[in-house]
């Protein structure tokens, strides 16, 4: 009984550096991300400009200026 009362020793966090090839394989990650995310966004601000357009008439698509 006295032994589920006692709080669990912690593990020490050991801190360790990222090998060259882990860094590496984290830029390409983020690089995907970034690419994905400017994407994404170009998509959103297509739709989003063609959704106003279809509010504003017959349907037609408008030239922006």
């Amino acid at each position: 009984m006295e032994d589920q009362q006692k709080p669990s020793p912690k593990s020490e966090k050991v801190f360790s550096f990222l090998s060259k090839d882990e860094v590496e394989k984290l830029k390409q990650e983020d690089e995907k991300k970034m690419a994905t995310l400017q994407r994404d966004k170009k998509h959103k601000t297509l739709a989003d400009g063609y959704e106003d357009d279809e509010e504003n008439g017959d349907g037609d698509l408008q030239e922006v200026r």
